[in-house]
């Protein structure tokens, strides 16, 4: 059994995408028996969710279902094949799907914030949201308390130093938030200290 979670991760991000509340996941099922996939037409499967059978129908592979409502919460889903062959009884499988909250990141690749340059820019990076294009999503950045203006791409923060002395240290903020759904945001906060 396999799942794939609708929720949005950016494309370099090679884990798994983890559904946050209330996410469509798609679980599919595919038996293999020697190296080949067994051809399940025939079988009646039952799939279970959190104990309760949403579908039974021959050959139904697959079954779409919405992540819960809370964060840190599992999904139970089971499936049982029934009838694949007159000699096998039932042949079940259990998998368990985690919920997570939406996150946000701060993109700096200074090591242990520490800035080199008094120029220099922080990317928003959404993980998780119920959205399938970034460019959706409002993103609000507050350095040392100010909310920067007129960004031309509201998930790039260029920021320029105005006073660059050693040792200063600048705070910078960030809050990505889906307007279709209020209660999916997500804030990040970080401290960068300019070291040249």
């Amino acid at each position: 059994m396999t799942w794939r979670a609708q929720s949005y991760v950016p494309a370099y991000f090679s884990g798994k995408a983890i559904p946050s509340p209330n996410a469509r996941v798609v679980v599919a099922l595919d038996a293999i028996e020697n190296g080949k996939r067994v051809n399940l037409s025939g079988a009646t499967i039952y799939w279970y969710v959190d104990g309760v059978l949403v579908q039974n129908k021959p050959g139904a592979q697959n079954v779409t279902l919405l992540a819960t409502d809370t964060p840190g919460a599992v999904r139970e889903v089971r499936v049982q094949i029934h009838n694949l062959r007159e000699t096998e009884g039932l042949i079940a499988k259990t998998i368990r799907i985690p919920v997570v909250s939406p996150q946000a990141i701060i993109e700096a690749p200074f090591y242990k914030g520490s800035v080199a340059s008094p120029s220099f820019v922080l990317r928003a990076r959404p993980f998780y949201f119920n959205i399938a294009d970034p460019t959706l999503l409002s993103y609000a950045w507050e350095v040392d308390g100010k909310t920067p203006t007129a960004l031309d791409n509201p998930s790039i923060l260029t920021i320029t130093l105005l006073d660059p002395k050693p040792g200063r240290t600048l705070h910078a903020a960030l809050r990505i938030q889906n307007p279709r759904k209020s209660e999916e945001g997500a804030t990040r906060e970080l401290t960068l200290t300019f070291n040249p």
